[in-house]
């Protein structure tokens, strides 16, 4: 069973109109970039709004995202999209998931949220 959870109260989720996560490391508003540090910082990697779901290969699971597109997103706490679903919303970034969340992105996808 798949359970939506409901965090962004709790992480202090900033919805940002300007782009203003890693300008260097995930420029522009067309792609989502994950991150293993907090602050943006050390690109695990990137989508388009559309992609669909995939495994981090990331040697450490993510720490903060930033979702800069004009597509909802999501994370998952297990492979393949399984778990518990987390939204990635659209102009929304996450400076820092919180510490019972850090390191739990498994998988995650660009072509919608959690329903």
């Amino acid at each position: 069973m798949l359970a939506t959870v409901a965090i962004a109260s709790s992480l202090g989720l900033a919805a940002t109109p300007a782009h203003s996560g890693n300008d260097t490391l995930c420029p522009g508003t067309t792609k989502a970039c994950i991150y293993i540090n907090r602050s943006f910082q050390g690109l695990i990697a990137r989508k388009t709004k559309g992609q669909p779901t995939t495994n981090t290969s990331a040697p450490e699971p993510m720490s903060s995202w930033e979702n800069p597109t004009i597509q909802n997103g999501a994370w998952f706490d297990a492979r393949d999209g399984r778990g518990d679903c987390y939204n990635m919303h659209q102009r929304t970034e996450v400076r820092y998931v919180g510490d019972a969340y850090n390191d739990d992105m498994i998988s995650w996808r660009m072509n919608g949220g959690c329903s």
